[in-house]
C-alpha cells in the first residue's frame, strides 16, 4: 500500500491540453505585462529625478530674478526722485523767465 504523500505528482490524461497552453499563455503575459510595468516604473523614477532637479534650478533663478528686480525697482525710485528734482528745478526756471 502506498500512502497519498509519497506519491509523485502527475498530470491526468483528462486535462485538455488547450487548457495547458492557455494556463502557459497567462503566465507569459502576466510576466510580460509585470516587467512592462517595472520599466515604465523605472523610466518614471528617473523623470522624477531630472524634474526634481530642474524644479531646483527653477527656484533659484526665480530667487535671483527676484533679487534682481528688488534693485531694479530701487534704482526706478531713485530715477524718479532725480527726475522730479529736474522737473521741479525746470518749472522754477520757466517761471523766473516768464516772470521777470
Amino acid at each position: 500500500m502506498e500512502k497519498d504523500g509519497g506519491a509523485a505528482w502527475h498530470l491526468d490524461k483528462r486535462v485538455n491540453i488547450s487548457l495547458i497552453f492557455g494556463l502557459i499563455a497567462q503566465a507569459v503575459a502576466v510576466g510580460w505585462w509585470g516587467s512592462g510595468i517595472t520599466v515604465r516604473v523605472a523610466r518614471n523614477e528617473v523623470e522624477i529625478a531630472a524634474l526634481d532637479r530642474q524644479m531646483e534650478i527653477s527656484k533659484q533663478a526665480a530667487q535671483l530674478v527676484s533679487e534682481r528686480m528688488a534693485r531694479l525697482e530701487e534704482q526706478m525710485r531713485g530715477q524718479t526722485v532725480i527726475l522730479e528734482r529736474i522737473e521741479h528745478l525746470l518749472s522754477e526756471q520757466y517761471d523766473q523767465r516768464r516772470n521777470p
